[in-house]
């Protein structure tokens, strides 16, 4: 089975291509520049590994949320492919692939994991972040989010994603001595993570797609407990 992983919500680009669950390659490139790069990047990592659009079973891509145009152009360039070829789409939510490729990363890390809460942050920008916190997904701004955070009833808590780089001085002042705080180098999920989360996403035949919309949150608020 030949797939590709998306992620492109921010600044640059990445694409992850893989065979069966093994991931050939990745590439990169600037987000700035999607609508002209996105494509050439495209077929010259099928090129070099010898593989054509017609050879995909399906494209794993990251709907966000994101940055608002980053992911307009990945998006719509996606949808563009799929129209013109027929591939599937499968949409992973970034949240989620964050959430999950944190966890992946630093579970041999914590002691006590049960007692921890993973807070992903993405940044949405004015001073508010996209947040997904145990099953609770939205936005806020971020002083209202740590705010309730410190109210909440939970031992330690560990941030990921750029929103937490961003807001780092404040979520520290707030929540101090509270936060885990073992070196998590993501500031939003990888294309080899979207790739693979899609992957179980097709075996399961959830969330294929002709055509996807991105995942903006911005007309969705949750309350956090």
């Amino acid at each position: 089975m030949i797939y590709v992983g998306l992620q492109g919500s921010y600044k640059s680009f990445e694409i992850a291509l893989f065979q069966d669950k093994i991931c050939l390659q990745t590439v990169s490139g600037d987000g700035v520049q999607a609508s002209s790069q996105f494509l050439v990047f495209f077929q010259k990592l099928l090129q070099k590994n010898k593989k054509k659009l017609s050879d995909l079973q399906f494209i794993a891509v990251d709907q966000g949320p994101g940055a608002f145009t980053s992911l307009r152009v990945i998006i719509a360039t996606v949808n563009a492919l799929a129209f013109e070829t027929g591939v599937s789409l499968v949409g992973v939510d970034g949240l989620d692939a964050l959430a999950q490729e944190t966890c992946d990363l630093v579970k041999k890390a914590i002691r006590e994991p049960n007692k921890v809460v993973l807070v992903s942050l993405l940044n949405a920008y004015n001073n508010e972040v996209y947040y997904s916190i145990c099953d609770n997904k939205g936005y806020k701004k971020i002083d209202c989010l740590i705010d309730e955070l410190e109210h909440m009833k939970a031992s330690r808590f560990l941030f990921t994603g750029n929103g937490a780089s961003l807001h780092k001085e404040l979520i520290f002042e707030i929540l101090g001595d509270r936060i885990v705080n073992p070196y998590v180098p993501l500031s939003f999920c990888s294309a080899k993570q979207v790739g693979i989360m899609g992957f179980l996403f097709w075996e399961e035949k959830k969330n294929i797609y002709s055509e996807l919309k991105p995942l903006y949150l911005k007309t969705q608020t949750f309350a956090v407990r």
